[in-house]
């Protein structure tokens, strides 16, 4: 539908590039390296490969012209060295100048075959066209013409317009596009300039014009180093590769295979180092990844071979200081082109303080002067005289910086800064400039560079300074607010799956998944319409009796997709509010031209007599009755079928114009012309008479369905008609038979929308100038005007449109006329990718709020009942509004307003449009809720319904309401339930949490076991059974989303009474020291008290009755739980415990003798001798006290 290039229409498929000059159409009118050519010319066997071929050496010039449009002078010659040659002898000059011209001025050479017959003709179909390009950095568009079987020319860039910006030796390549009918022909290659402001001259110098048939990343290998060669010499090879974009060829380093196809003469090994062997002639062959192979004829020679002559490339010219390289080509009487020498060659300088020359042939200006440069090789010499002059700065360019766009009244102070040589930052001249402004009724320039804005318009700003130019466009705007109303829609187009469906995405659940994202995103761009293309080449995104199921469905012509894409299409459009109109393109059948390639039951396959093939595509006739029935009928069949609120036609009737070649309808006009006096007035009525029927067509079945059309953007050039717009370029009336103006005056349709995808001041077609027109003729008209805008078109080559303020800059200027209700943007896929960032400037500056569609009062001009604004009450997540229709039958959606403070100040104010809702089936009550309200802040809410068509009820009742916010945090409330003693839970314990929020109400109460390193969300009470303390976080938020601070909780559970352990409970004899303790612990709550405090026996064991004996101990843990526990003991009495007690007691004077006697009758085991003795002495030399113990354990023996 649309397209790139000088002037672009709508396609809705692939582009079409319309050329805009008087005839609608174009009329078809230093440094250099020499590296061993792949191809040998003069009678040499052909080495071209099959991934390229030589198109043009530009050695002769026998078979090129040159032409111009609009130019002084243009001249093609074939120049030599010392001049700019990049292969063989010579190269093609280009002459030109466009100096003090008006309008488009362009330079061709044009190409002829070798029968003398326009077109040089192209083996096969190449992929891309490529050559070596002098540039004199004038900023100019290098573009080339090719032309196919059918006669049909197409244009494809070198580069963009203004790209042509480099000096010196560059690469460049060329696009053909597919698709074009063989054999395919080049008939030009030329610089094109639009800007008057850069109509300049100079020399372009072009060389080694090639074809290419496959993907390359290198587009020429090429041998430096080898010439002819003496029997046993050795010489190294080097391949060097040209990719695009190169200034100069780049050494292969790596990943090159060599080869000789006469080993016998040469060889060459894996290095490239070259050996010959014998006289003899053979091919030595480079070969690397991805690139044309690099062929050289190498002649072996018993004697050394010597040039017939040699030629210098060098600069003429050198500023002091500056540096170059002469290097020198030498012509083998073997070779058919001269071979750059790389070693061997001796220079001299005549004058070495003004020039020096190294023995590499290095240049340097050491004053000024002229000296002459002489090189010798081989026995020949060339020389030349280079003149050296003292550096200067020179003078580049100007620029003047960007105008913003203006509102009348306001100034704006212009800046030029000028670069020159030898400077490494621009000069400020904008006090040394002098100004002009194209249009001086819409903003004047003083001397100083000040604008002052006069009145909408636009106009062209030029600063100049020492001979250079540049301009800017400027825009004056009368200050407007921001609609209410405004169409902002965008096309999606299905054709080749430009926006919608994906290539390749075929299953439902894609397609519809991707659709209702692209809505979405549509949506927050501030779309309020979409124009979706349904019946994109006869066939259809729907179930239909007038045609096959879409190909760019599901890739295959004719099969069902498994549902009803155009249903679900359009409830996903209303479901969000937007408009759906069905796009429909009535004749085109199919982007080929092979009928038996369309499904066999396909409508064209059953009337092939409607059917045409024209520019490499299939149409039907649109001069045969039956086939407009036939449309009529299938745009009738969607309309009846399906809710769509728009039918849409764009820019395709009769099919737009292949070069020289007419629609074949003559026999069609023969037969159904009879009336009209030439064939161009029946092709208009035929397209009229669509246009009529179909429009009555559409309002018979449903009234409320609009129709519209979106045309080229120019209906005729004022050459052909004085009411025509002052352009310069394809027309509609003329070339397409599309009579737009009959259709507004005729009140045929109820939009129309002009495709104006051109800049301000583009001058075949301005941008203004198209507005101007076209506002003039649909003032007055029940006729809504849309303007078709051209997103696709930002940030591509042409640098207009490389200023991200192009496109904004047309969408304000639109707001300056009443008759401009909206526009349309092509297409959806362009306006997602926000180019130049042009999204977030729609939805940031051009669209911040909603808008609604215009009405169109001259279908229906009744609005419906206002309806009843309900409630307004602050809800969690904004404020929750309820309204009952006012019960008009055509209610179809419903416009939500908000207004701060307790006032409705009108309805004209789209700042304060909440949302427009689509009614929800027939329920009475609607409900939304304004999630954006601010908190604090006090609003007015009304609501007004609207029908189909846009009309606007009254307002509703009002109702305020305090948006006050909930700012507090819930609070949550911990209970725990078990048995308790001392602050102790001796039992499991049950935590229960209680959370209470006053105002929005709790989301979620949430615990951590961890202090709060691991939430978890609470849900019912939690049973805590495991003894010890657990500190238990715990925190809720309310559906506000205020959560409160971290709360906690101990549980202490202790369910395990003490544990009491004794030590020295067990056996001992009279003479041991009798010692039992004990040790209390509890490992939870902790012991309390404890009877294990001391030892609870701690006595010899002679004082301590004999036999076994019990001590008890208690202990108690905080949690309250008692212990109470015995151990035992046993002391008993053995002769040698006796004779130990003996010993230890019995002291004092004469003590010793006793013990001895004592112990000696133990010994021996005489207890009663024992007893006796101890009763003798008991009071004497033993004490009574111990007498008795003594005579106690004795007797315990017996």
């Amino acid at each position: 539908m649309k397209g790139k290039g000088l002037l672009i229409s709508k396609n809705g498929i692939a582009y079409i590039i319309i050329l805009l000059l008087v005839n609608m159409m174009f009329p078809a009118v230093h440094g250099d390296t020499n590296f061993a050519y792949a191809e040998e010319m003069n009678g040499a066997a052909s080495l071209t490969t099959s991934s390229s071929v030589s198109i043009e050496d530009f050695e002769n010039g026998a078979n090129l012209y040159a032409s111009s449009a609009r130019a002084n002078a243009v001249t093609l010659t074939m120049s030599g060295r010392p001049g700019p040659v990049r292969n063989g002898y010579q190269s093609g000059a280009l002459a030109y100048d466009f100096t003090g011209t008006l309008g488009t001025s362009a330079a061709y050479i044009n190409f002829k075959d070798a029968d003398g017959s326009a077109g040089r003709t192209l083996e096969g179909s190449p992929q891309k066209l490529g050559m070596w390009v002098y540039g004199d950095g004038n900023n100019h568009w290098l573009r080339a013409q090719l032309q196919d079987a059918s006669g049909k020319k197409t244009t494809t860039d070198f580069t963009g317009s203004g790209g042509l910006s480099w000096t010196g030796w560059k690469y460049v390549t060329a696009s053909v596009p597919a698709g074009m009918q063989q054999p395919i022909k080049l008939t030009q290659i030329y610089i094109v300039e639009t800007n008057d402001n850069n109509k300049n001259g100079g020399i372009l110098y072009f060389d080694r014009l090639s074809a290419f048939y496959t993907d390359l990343s290198m587009y020429a290998l090429d041998f430096r180093g080898l010439t002819p060669m003496k029997s046993g010499d050795s010489m190294q090879a080097k391949v060097y590769g040209t990719s695009s974009g190169s200034t100069e060829p780049i050494e292969v380093t790596g990943g090159v295979i060599y080869a000789s196809s006469d080993p016998t003469i040469a060889t060459i090994d894996e290095s490239g180092l070259v050996k010959a062997l014998q006289p003899g002639t053979t091919t030595i062959s480079a070969t690397a990844a991805n690139a044309p192979q690099a062929l050289f004829t190498l002649t072996v020679t018993a004697e050394t071979p010597m040039p017939r002559s040699i030629e210098l490339s060098a600069p003429g010219t050198l500023a002091v200081g500056d540096s170059d390289t002469v290097k020198v080509f030498a012509a083998y009487p073997s070779n058919s082109e001269p071979i750059e020498i790389v070693s061997g060659v001796s220079y001299l300088s005549s004058n070495p303080e003004v020039a020096a020359i190294d023995m590499t042939g290095k240049l340097k200006a050491m004053k000024d002067g002229e000296a002459v440069i002489t090189a010798s090789f081989g026995g020949q010499t060339s020389n030349y005289t280079l003149t050296v002059k003292k550096p200067v700065p020179i003078l580049q360019k100007i620029e003047l910086a960007e105008m913003k766009a203006m509102n009348v009244g306001q100034t704006q102070q212009a800046k030029v800064s000028a670069t020159y040589s030898l400077m490494n930052e621009p000069v400020d001249v904008t006090g040394s400039s002098t100004y002009k402004s194209s249009n001086p009724d819409v903003a004047r320039v003083d001397s100083n560079g000040t604008v002052t804005a006069l009145k909408v318009g636009a106009t062209r700003i030029t600063a100049s300074y020492g001979g250079k130019y540049s301009d800017k466009m400027l825009v004056v705007n009368q200050p407007t607010a921001m609609p209410k109303r405004e169409l902002r829609a965008a096309w999606i187009a299905s054709v080749e799956n430009i926006d919608w469906p994906k290539k390749g995405v075929v299953t439902p659940e894609e397609q519809k998944r991707d659709f209702a994202k692209m809505l979405d995103e549509l949506q927050a761009l501030g779309m309020n319409a979409v124009i979706v293309q349904v019946k994109p080449t006869a066939d259809a995104f729907y179930p239909s009796n007038y045609g096959p199921w879409s190909e760019w469905l599901t890739g295959v012509q004719g099969k069902n997709p498994g549902y009803d894409p155009l249903a679900f299409m359009v409830e996903e459009a209303h479901k969000r509010n937007l408009e759906f109109h069905a796009w429909f393109n009535p004749y085109r059948v199919s982007m080929q031209d092979q009928i038996d390639k369309l499904v066999a039951e396909h409508p064209a396959r059953q009337h092939p007599d409607w059917v045409l093939a024209y520019g490499g595509r299939l149409l039907y006739n649109p001069g045969i009755p039956a086939v407009k029935d036939f449309v009529i009928g299938s745009v009738l069949e969607v309309v009846k079928n399906y809710d769509i609120d728009g039918v849409h036609m764009d820019d395709y009737f009769y099919p737009y114009p292949a070069a020289g070649v007419d629609f074949p309808d003559e026999d069609t006009y023969r037969q159904y012309g009879g009336g009209f006096d030439n064939k161009a007035d029946w092709r208009r009525n035929n397209v009229n008479g669509l246009v009529q029927q179909l429009s009555s067509a559409i309002h018979r079945e449903k009234s409320y369905v609009k129709f519209g059309i979106s045309p080229f953007g120019i209906w005729r050039n004022k050459a052909d008609d004085p009411t025509g717009s002052d352009t310069n370029g394809l027309r509609n009336y003329d070339d397409l038979y599309a009579d737009t103006r009959t259709w507004i005056q005729q009140g045929w349709l109820d939009y129309i929308v002009p495709q104006i995808y051109w800049n301000f001041g583009y001058s075949p077609a301005a941008y203004e100038k198209l507005i101007d027109w076209w506002t003039k003729e649909t003032q007055g008209k029940n006729v809504h005007l849309y303007i078709g805008q051209a997103p696709y078109r930002i940030g591509s080559a042409d640098p207009t449109w490389q200023k991200p303020d192009e496109l904004p800059n047309q969408l304000v200027f639109n707001r300056n006329f009443e008759t401009i209700r909206g526009s349309m943007f092509f297409s959806a896929k362009d306006l997602l990718a926000n180019p130049l960032g042009f999204g977030n400037r729609l939805k940031q500056d051009l669209y911040p709020y909603r808008a609604l569609i215009p009405a169109m009062p001259w279908l229906d001009a009744q609005a419906p009942t206002a309806p009843v604004l309900q409630a307004a009450v602050r809800q969690e997540g904004g404020v929750e509004l309820t309204w009952e229709g006012g019960g008009s039958r055509d209610e179809a959606y419903y416009v939500v307003y908000r207004f701060e403070g307790k006032e409705v100040p009108g309805l004209e104010h789209p700042e304060a449009i909440v949302a427009s809702v689509r009614k929800a089936g027939n329920a009475a009550v609607q409900k939304i809720v304004d999630p954006v309200a601010a908190d604090g802040k006090t609003y007015t809410y009304v609501v007004t319904a609207s029908d189909r068509l846009h009309n606007e009820s009254a307002a509703s009742n009002k109702i305020t309401v305090a948006n006050e916010k909930d700012r507090k945090a819930p609070v949550t409330t911990a209970t725990l339930e078990g048995e308790q003693r001392n602050g102790w839970f001796i039992s499991d314990v049950t935590l229960k949490l209680t959370a209470i929020d006053e105002q929005s109400g709790v989301e979620r109460t949430e615990y951590s076991l961890n202090g709060g390193s691991q939430w978890q969300l609470y849900r019912d009470p939690l049973l805590i059974s495991k003894e010890g303390s657990h500190t238990v976080s715990f925190r809720s938020t309310d559906k506000a989303g205020n959560t409160e601070l971290l709360q906690s909780v101990v549980v202490s559970i202790d369910k395990t009474p003490p544990v009491i352990q004794w030590t020295g409970a067990g056996e001992y004899t009279v003479d041991q020291r009798v010692l039992v303790v004990c040790t209390a612990t509890d490992t939870v709550s902790g012991v309390v008290y404890s009877s294990c405090g001391r030892p609870l026996i701690d006595q010899p064991g002679y004082n301590l009755p004999l036999g076994t004996g019990t001590v008890t101990a208690t202990a108690q843990d905080q949690a309250g739980h008692t212990t109470v526990t015995t151990a035992t003991y046993t002391v008993r009495v053995t002769y040698g415990s006796l004779g130990n007690v003996t010993r230890q007691l019995v002291t004092g004077p004469g003590g010793h003798g006793v013990v001895n006697s004592l112990v000696k009758k133990l010994e021996h085991k005489q207890i009663d001798a024992y007893i006796h003795e101890v009763s003798a002495l008991q009071g004497k030399k033993i004490p009574a006290e111990l007498g008795d113990l003594l005579i106690r354990l004795a007797q315990a023996l017996n």
